[in-house]
Order: structure tokens, then C-alpha cells, then sequence
């Protein structure tokens, strides 16, 4: 019999994860284990009447079938694609752009497990903190949305966890910038860096990510802390070669340092402004012409977009999409900036 590829057994894993009584079948094996060690003993040691028979016994046939036999292999697609449906079929919400479906299923999936224990690590079973610190590399993500994950637990994780270059906190009311600092710390590879709704993010922990930090690519900060200054996101972003940009509610951001937030990064490809009310059409003018690497502008419920501030777009221009939703425009006025973005987006 041919031995089962390691990306088979990875699927196969995914696919039954649930199924496995791990927490029981784990009391007479020796951990920590791995899932490959875990598979040689399903498919080749098989000792008799060892509990890891009874795991055979719950795989259905099909899938067992399919493993020990290479020659459907053939039949299989590319391993990105295999894992799209792995995580779809666990999880309806679309991933993170940045991530790869594996990537991304590993960060939701250890989301889920740590919130079924409570936000606490060491109430995991047994056999699942084996599993986790056994292939802790492939936990490159850190994905929290309303959770209950802690600052210690945070700080626990970005000691345990080497690999972390994507960091994802939204709305964690146990989470304050102590724990976003651990991550930045121990992480500055750290290439993503996403925070909503963390007042306690404030100037003095932003200075500290730009002084930890020099390869986020990805950056998204919505509502942070007020007292955070246009100063030190043109810093932040001047220390880190960023590629996107996401900003929520930066009341004192305006064109001109917009502006020069744009100019001063030449990996910008694309910004996104949402309730920044100090910005208005003026801007395009000054950063348009002289900027031929910003490709996507998604404007939404930006009050300074008003008729009487609209100006004519500029000769020349390199977006590729424009996207203004929620602005206070009438007709009239997005008609005069349609004249020369043909292809904005209105809503």
C-alpha cells in the first residue's frame, strides 16, 4: 500500500477534525503527537484492539478509501483550492484577502477552539494544546472578532506562537494595547496589523508598533484612541512599507496630511476612508498627478465630499477604481466628479 501524501492527510484531517473523540482515544497515547505521527498509527501500526482503531472506525469509507488509494489523487485540484473548500465548509464569512485559505482556517479555526474554552489556553484538552504547540508554525494568524480573549492570554500566545505575521483584533473588550504591544514585541516581522474599536490603542502605543515594527504591509485602525494624531499614523506609516490602508473616524485627518501619507509611501496601492470628516474632494488635486502608484480610493460616509467642495478632477490619474458611498453629494455634484472617473462606484 502507498503511503498517503502529507497534503491528503492534511485534507483528510480538516475534513473529519470534528469527528475525532480525541479527548478520549488521547489517555493511552504518548504526547505531544503530530497529525502525521497520528496517521501512521491509524493507517500502519493498527496495533489490535488499540483505542486508535476505534478513530478508523468513525472515518467514513469513502474518505478512507480515497487515501489509501493514490490513484485519486489525480482527481484532486490544486492544495489552495482544497483548502477554500475545507474553510468554507466550516465557516461562511470570506477570509482575510491577505492570508491563504489554509492559513486563514488554521487562525478561525484555533478563534473557535479558544473561545470554547473560555479565552483560556490552558483549558484546552489535553490532546488539542498537543495538537496546537505540536504545529505551532502553521499558526501564523491571530483572527479575534468580540471575543473573549484576554491581554495575559494574548501575551501567553505571542510566547508560545513564532511564526506570527498577521494580527486581527476587533471589538475584544479584554484586549487593550498591552496586548496589541506583546504581538509587536516578540512579532516585528509582522506584515498585517488590523484593530477596531480599542480606545486604549493611543499615540503613546502607536509610537511604540512603529518603533517594534518595519514590515506591516496591511494596516487597518478604526476607532482607536482620540488622542492619537495625524503625526504619528504619517510616522507609523513612513516606518512600514504599506500596501493597503484602512482608516475609521480620524476626526483631525486631513488633505493635506492625507496627502503626504500617500506621497510618502510608494507600496500604497490602496486606501480606504471611512468617517473622516476633514477630507474632501481638494485633495485629488494634490495627490493625483503626482502619484502614479495608488490604484483603489474607497471613500464612505466622509462628510467633507459636499457640492460646494467638489473641484475638477485632475488631466491625469492612475486609479484604477474609485468608490464613494454614504457622502453627502447630490447628482449634480458626483456627476462633475464622474466626468473624469467614469468608472467610480456610487452608493
Amino acid at each position: 500500500m502507498a503511503a498517503p501524501t502529507s497534503q491528503r492527510i492534511d485534507a483528510l484531517l480538516e475534513e473529519h477534525y470534528r469527528a475525532y473523540p480525541l479527548p478520549e482515544a488521547a489517555a493511552s497515547w504518548d504526547l505531544p503527537f503530530t497529525w502525521d505521527q497520528l496517521f501512521a498509527k491509524i493507517f500502519y501500526i493498527r496495533p489490535p484492539e488499540h483505542p486508535i482503531d476505534r478513530l478508523v472506525s468513525t472515518l467514513p469509507a469513502s474518505s478512507a478509501e480515497e487515501i489509501l488509494h493514490p490513484a485519486v489523487q489525480s482527481r484532486l485540484s490544486s492544495e489552495d483550492s482544497r483548502w477554500e473548500r475545507i474553510y468554507h465548509r466550516y465557516f461562511q464569512d470570506e477570509k482575510p484577502t491577505s492570508l491563504s485559505w489554509r492559513e486563514a482556517f488554521y487562525a478561525k479555526k484555533f478563534s473557535q477552539d479558544l473561545g470554547l474554552a473560555y479565552g483560556e489556553f490552558l483549558r484546552f484538552s489535553p490532546a488539542t494544546q498537543a495538537f496546537y504547540i505540536e504545529n505551532k508554525e502553521s499558526l501564523t494568524a491571530l483572527d479575534f472578532s468580540r471575543h473573549m480573549v484576554s491581554d495575559k492570554e494574548i501575551e501567553t500566545l505571542s510566547r508560545l506562537l513564532p511564526k506570527i505575521t498577521y494580527c486581527s483584533v476587533q471589538c475584544c473588550h479584554r484586549i487593550s494595547s498591552k496586548g496589541i504591544l506583546s504581538i509587536a514585541a516578540r512579532h516585528p516581522e509582522l506584515k498585517d496589523l488590523h484593530i477596531t474599536g480599542m480606545s486604549s490603542l493611543d499615540r503613546e502605543a502607536l509610537v511604540s508598533i512603529s518603533r517594534s515594527c518595519s514590515q506591516i504591509e496591511h494596516l487597518s485602525l478604526q476607532s482607536i484612541g482620540s488622542d492619537v494624531t495625524p503625526a504619528d499614523l504619517l510616522t507609523l506609516i513612513q516606518n512600514n512599507p504599506i500596501s493597503s490602508l484602512h482608516l475609521s473616524d480620524f476626526s483631525d485627518l486631513d488633505d493635506d496630511t492625507l496627502a503626504k501619507v500617500i506621497l510618502s509611501s510608494k507600496n500604497l496601492r490602496s486606501v480606504k476612508l471611512h468617517r473622516c470628516p476633514r477630507i474632501t474632494p481638494d485633495f485629488f488635486a494634490k495627490v493625483f498627478e503626482k502619484c502614479s502608484h495608488l490604484k483603489e480610493l474607497h471613500i464612505s460616509c466622509c462628510a467633507g465630499f459636499r457640492d460646494e467642495a467638489v473641484t475638477p478632477a485632475p488631466e491625469h490619474y492612475s486609479l484604477d477604481t474609485l468608490e464613494m458611498t454614504g457622502c453627502p453629494l447630490s447628482l449634480e455634484g458626483m456627476q462633475r466628479i464622474r466626468k473624469k472617473f467614469p468608472y467610480i462606484i456610487t452608493g
